[in-house]
């Protein structure tokens, strides 16, 4: 009964991260397509910024890919086991 309390800890913990780092993703888009008339050179996005947040992404993709992966694997083998 505890593992089972502690992995919905964990869980309800990665799907926070997770809504915060799609909010912050949801703001950094709309800054990106420059809703504001009135906008300071500090505010813009330089090509930096947008190489940052593209390797960013990328890097998320293959995690998630790795995860994915991972876990299938492991389905597949218990599968076979008769699990």
């Amino acid at each position: 009964m505890g593992e089972n309390i502690n992995m919905a800890a964990k869980v309800a913990e990665v799907f926070l991260t997770a809504g915060h780092a799609f909010q912050k993703l949801g703001d950094l888009t709309l800054q990106l397509q420059g809703g504001s008339a009135v906008e300071c050179d500090e505010n813009k996005w330089n090509d930096k910024d947008v190489d940052n947040l593209r390797d960013a992404l990328t890097r998320f993709a293959h995690d998630l890919d790795n995860i994915s992966e991972s876990v299938s694997s492991r389905t597949t083998q218990l599968k076979r086991s008769g699990c």
